[in-house]
C-alpha cells in the first residue's frame, strides 16, 4: 500500500491530493496498551467527515493518522465522539479505543470530554466501550458530583463476574481512587476485593486486587 493511502477494509482509498507530501508515521509495537510513533509527522490538510472517519477506523493501519488528524483539527474529536457514542454499530467501539490512544499523546484533547463520557458510561451496554471509558476515568480526579454515581456503578461492574476482566479491573481501580478521597469506604472496599479474588477471581483481578489491598491496608506507606 502506498505511504499516502488509507486502508478502508481491503480497498485502499488514495487521498494523495489532500495530504502534504511528508513521510508517514513509522508504527512501532504497542506496549502496555500504548501506541508509539516515530518518524516525521504527516500533515493532513483536510477535515474528515463523520462518514469518512467511520470508514477509516475500520482498518487498524489508519489509527495513527486519525490521532494526528485530531491533534491538527481538534474539532474532529467532536465527530469521533459522536461515533463512539453510537451503539448502533459494533465496530464503533474503535472510536472509543482511539480516545484512549489520543489520551496517551494529547490528554488535553480528551479531558474536556470526560463528563460526557461518564454520562455515556452509565447507559451503554457495550463492554468494549466500558473498558476504555473506565480506564480513562480512572486516570483522572473524579468530580465530587460524580463520586456517588461512579461508586454505585463501579461496585456493580466490579462484582459482576459476567463482565470482561478488563472492565472489572478498571472499575476496581476507580473504587480505589474513590476510597482515597473517602476513607470511610476503604474498609468496605477491602471486603469487596477479597471476596472477588476468592469467589470470582482471575489472574488480572488477583494481580491488581492484591496491589490495591496492600495500599488500602497500609495507607501511610508509598
Amino acid at each position: 500500500m502506498s505511504e499516502y493511502q488509507f486502508a478502508v477494509g481491503l480497498q485502499p482509498i488514495n487521498r494523495l491530493p489532500f495530504i502534504e507530501a511528508k513521510p508517514m508515521f513509522t508504527v512501532l509495537p504497542i506496549t502496555g496498551g500504548q501506541l508509539s510513533l516515530s518518524g516525521k509527522t504527516m500533515k493532513t490538510t483536510f477535515q474528515m467527515t463523520k462518514k469518512e472517519l467511520q470508514k477509516i477506523i475500520q482498518s487498524w493501519e489508519n489509527m495513527p493518522l486519525v490521532i494526528t488528524h485530531c491533534w491538527e483539527h481538534p474539532e474532529a474529536t467532536d465527530i469521533l465522539l459522536s461515533i463512539a457514542f453510537d451503539d448502533s454499530q459494533a465496530i464503533n467501539w474503535r472510536a472509543m479505543y482511539l480516545f484512549e490512544l489520543i489520551h496517551y499523546q494529547h490528554p488535553e484533547l480528551v479531558i474536556p470530554y470526560l463528563p460526557a463520557m461518564t454520562d455515556f458510561l452509565l447507559t451503554t451496554k457495550n463492554s468494549s466501550k466500558k473498558r476504555h471509558l473506565l480506564k480513562l476515568i480512572s486516570l483522572h480526579e473524579i468530580p465530587e458530583e460524580n463520586v456517588a454515581l461512579l461508586l454505585n456503578f463501579c461496585i456493580q461492574e466490579f462484582t459482576n463476574a459476567a463482565e470482561p476482566i478488563a472492565v472489572r479491573v478498571h472499575a476496581m481501580q476507580i473504587l480505589f481512587n474513590i476510597a482515597q478521597k473517602e476513607p470511610d469506604f476503604a474498609g468496605e472496599l477491602i471486603d469487596l476485593i477479597e471476596n472477588e479474588i476468592e469467589y470470582h477471581g482471575s489472574a488480572g483481578i488477583s494481580s491488581r486486587g492484591l496491589k490495591l489491598l496492600k495500599k488500602l491496608k497500609s495507607p501511610d506507606k508509598p
